[in-house]
Parts: C-alpha cells; structure tokens; sequence
C-alpha cells in the first residue's frame, strides 16, 4: 500500500468521525444501456438532453477558475488546450507568472494570478505561520530563478498553500470575469464536458444562489463539503453573497485543513447551501476508473478528476464529433468496441479489470468460473469481478469501471447484471428529458460510498 498523503489523513480521520460502519454498497433501480454506437447515432440519443432550456445559458455565460501551483505547470496546458475560449478562463495559484511566461493557447496568453499573495493582502502581517512562511520561501526561490528548490517547496507543501487559493481565487474570478450567469472553480487536473455543464445550468435560475458540486463529508449539513477536484459551480448571486465579508475564511485558510470545506462553511454562513441532488453530475475519478453505477446511467456527467496529459488527450480523442452532453452510460460506448452484451456468451475477459480499486477481496479462489460465482452469489449488490490467478484473488463491485490491460487477470460483468442494465436503461432513459435531478438521499451507506471514492485518490 501507498503511505497516506498528510491531505488523506485529514479526511481520514474526519470521515471516521462521522461515519458509522455500515454496508459499503447500494444499488438503486436505474442502469445503464452499453452499446457502441457511431457519433452520430450517439448525438441523436442524447436528443432528449437538449430540449429547450427553462434558463437558456452559453459557454460565454460560464466563468471558468482554475486552481493550479508552481509544482503543477505541466497539467494545466493540457486542460487549457480542451477549451475553445479561454478569454472565460482565469487561472489562480501560488506563483504569478511573468510576461514572456504566461501558458499560452493559439495566439492567447493566460497569466496565472498569485492567490496566496492577494489572501496576506487582506490580512495583517502574518509572522508566526508555517504556511506563510513556506509561500515566502516558495516566492524567494522562484525570484532568484532556484527552479530546483521551488519545486521541491512546491511538492512538500504545496497541499497546504493550496489552502489559501480558494476564496481569493474566487475573488479574483469574480473581478476579472464580471457579469457571468455561473461560475467553476476546478483543479488543475479536472476535465470539463461543457455540453453536460450547460444541459445542468439550462434547468437553474442563476438569480437564485445556487451552490452545486460533489457532496461529501459527514453526516450533517456543516460537516459536508463540496469536493473540490470534481468541480464546484456558483451561480453569480450565490458567489456575490458569499464573497460580502470573506475575512474569517482568510484567516482561516492559514490553518485550515482543507479548502473546499473551508469554501462550504463561508457558504453556509451566508445562507448558502450545497445543493445535493446534483451531486451525480460531478465526478472525481479519471474517465477509465469512473464508476458506472446504476443510480444514474443517464444523467449528464460534467467532470473528470486526476487527469493526466494522456488521459486528456485520450478522453479528447474519443470525444471527437461529440457535441451532446455526454452520460455515465456514454462512457462505455466512447471506449469499448466490446459491448457488455458478449460477457452473456463470452463471460471471460483476459488480461483486462473491470472492477478498478475495490475492498471485497476473496482470498484463496482457485479458478476464474469460482470468482464469477461470487459476484452471482452477492445478487444486486455485485456487477463486475476479477480474479487474479498468481495470488488466487477475487475482487469484486457493485459497478462497472472502463479499466484497463491488466496481464494475469481475468474479468467479467455477470449475465445477470448485463442484462438488468440493459433492460432499465432502455425504460429510464426514454424518460429521462422531463425527469428531474434525481433527489440523492445520503444515507449511511451513500456516505461511507462517497468516502472510499474521495479518499481512493492519489
């Protein structure tokens, strides 16, 4: 195992706080239609995403910031490359960069802006902070052009000096990019899909104070948080009020533990809610480890997380024709020519895992037809296995993962699930243009799943 990063044992140690030990899965009655289709064939299924929109909205409506760090310089380029505009884009950070250094797309120069320097601008002198004085290092080596120091400043605390981004981050887009209807506060390494961004916003009333993203966190509404790598959206009157006083959350941020609750809790004090329900939009994992459940094969996913400059340009490539929102369910129809339909004739797959990062391991399975039996037994609540031969491993889950080559592995979905996937994503789906966000209802059980997927990440 990998020794935890300081930020995953701070949410860690909050999560086992707050969460009680119940069972890891559910499952709930909707699924997902796999079926490779053509781009064309995929643009007209998703027709009934693009209904006429009750609060019309354009991707110059979007004010798009970016958080990155002088250790991150090589993911952002490839993220900027993704977008058509960049004149809608603002990045923040903990350096500023200079003339003849701004990130560059055609013939547009991005600057990044210095957050952490705008955040000590708002406070008194600040003598006494690790943070401060680890920013102050940061800022004397990159002056003195010590490209070796910085960077090693930079990836031993560039987690925590990530922390006094946020809010003057939001600042700073909001000054520099007036009069937009929404604005995204994403990370360095999160893959935007417009398309679903704007089917989301076409349905919400920007007057209102909308706050959407990815909840996660415990068991009550001050101790959730919108996570900040899959994506977070303000409408302009929800960031108008919360940005009125933002001096405590400036204070805070010089020991805050993390950034996006620091962000929900200067929310909450302006009456600002997270608003739950759209939590399924917003997605924390890269495109190949993404989680296909059955609670949502046809919502609108909006982003990915972790993405590295391969990954982007994989994902952009499979996305090429594509001008729809693209579904949970879409995923593996952009990356599989193998339909899920062959593992009811062909339920062995080699050198393949369609299972990704799981907790249900059964030791000592002695042969593939042995693991896919215990997904079968599992009912429900297995979709997907694979079993190792060398060690005699069977890991299993409750969903479905693009995946990867994996040699000495063997995987499959059973017949059971193919086909109850199919068959309820074909009713669901025809249904789902007049269908509300679904309500997501965080039990226990939805909150100990959120956990694993938060703190799974790198």
């Amino acid at each position: 195992m990998h020794p935890l990063s300081p930020r995953l044992k701070i949410i860690t140690c909050l999560a086992l706080f707050h969460i009680s030990s119940l069972s890891l899965w559910t499952i709930h009655n909707h699924s997902l239609h796999f079926q490779r289709q053509p781009v064309e064939l995929l643009n007209k299924a998703h027709e009934y995403l693009t209904g006429s929109p009750r609060f019309p909205v354009s991707k110059n409506d979007i004010g798009f910031i970016f958080k990155t760090g002088y250790g991150n310089q090589d993911k952002i380029q490839a993220i900027l490359d993704t977008f058509p505009n960049l004149q809608n884009v603002v990045l923040i950070g903990d350096y500023a960069t200079r003339t003849g250094t701004h990130f560059k797309h055609k013939d547009l120069e991005i600057p990044v802006y210095d957050a952490i320097e705008a955040t000590l601008r708002a406070l008194p002198p600040q003598r006494n902070s690790t943070r401060v004085r680890s920013y102050e290092e940061l800022a004397a080596a990159i002056a003195a052009g010590d490209e070796e120091v910085a960077g090693s400043i930079a990836r031993a605390h560039g987690w925590e000096l990530d922390i006094m981004k946020w809010i003057s981050g939001l600042e700073m887009g909001y000054r520099l990019l007036p009069n937009k209807k929404w604005y995204m506060l994403a990370d360095d390494d999160t893959f935007i899909i417009e398309a679903s961004l704007l089917k989301v916003l076409s349905k919400l009333n920007p007057q209102k104070p909308h706050y959407l993203g990815k909840g996660i966190g415990g068991k009550h509404e001050v101790n959730r948080f919108a996570h900040g790598g899959s994506g977070i959206v303000f409408s302009s009157t929800a960031l108008s009020r919360i940005l009125r006083n933002p001096s405590a959350a400036h204070t805070a941020s010089l020991t805050g533990e993390l950034g996006d609750a620091l962000t929900t809790r200067l929310a909450l004090a302006n009456d600002v809610h997270l608003e739950e329900r759209f939590s399924l939009h917003f997605n924390g994992e890269r495109p190949r480890t993404t989680r296909i459940r059955p609670d949502r094969p046809c919502e609108p996913i909006i982003t990915f997380h972790h993405m590295s400059t391969a990954d982007t340009a994989e994902f952009q490539q499979k996305l090429s024709g594509v001008t729809s929102p693209v579904s949970w369910m879409d995923l593996w129809t952009l990356y599989e020519e193998r339909g899920l339909e062959r593992f009811i004739t062909q339920p062995f797959r080699s050198d393949w895992d369609h299972v990704g990062v799981s907790d249900r391991v059964t030791e000592h399975v002695e042969t593939k037809e042995d693991c896919r039996r215990i997904c079968e037994k599992f009912s429900l609540d297995c979709l997907a296995w694979t079993w190792t031969a060398g060690s005699q491993t069977c890991h299993t889950n409750p969903w479905v993962v693009i995946g990867n080559e994996a040699v000495g592995k063997v995987t499959g979905v059973v017949s059971r699930g193919v086909k109850m996937l199919r068959n309820v994503s074909t009713r669901s789906c025809s249904r789902a243009g007049s269908r509300e966000p679904v309500n997501s209802q965080h039990t226990e059980k939805n909150r100990i799943q959120d956990f694993n997927y938060y703190s799974s990440e790198n």
